[in-house]
């Protein structure tokens, strides 16, 4: 799993946003909003880590979140990031 070429995450004053750059801009208007568990998430899978490293490491940082929930979680937002062109294999 990889962030595609030409989307890129922001903080811009207190909230977190993905933007398209160049040739993304044609396929996303507009950009993507993230909370904190999106943004972790995000930072974890440019680090190259996978869908399974990224809920072990949400766990981690969570108290009380459990793996089987984390999990959960991970594939959702990586489904989302899939449809909305962001993530590919």
């Amino acid at each position: 799993m990889k962030i595609k070429d030409g989307f890129i995450m922001r903080d811009v004053l207190d909230k977190t946003m993905v933007v398209p750059t160049e040739e993304a801009g044609k396929d996303l208007h507009g950009f993507i909003r993230l909370n904190a568990t999106g943004k972790f998430i995000w930072n974890a899978i440019a680090e190259g880590k996978t869908i399974e490293e990224t809920a072990k490491a949400m766990t981690e940082a969570y108290e009380g979140l459990s793996e089987e929930q984390a999990l959960l979680d991970v594939q959702g937002f990586v489904e989302k990031m899939k449809e909305a062109g962001v993530f590919e294999e």
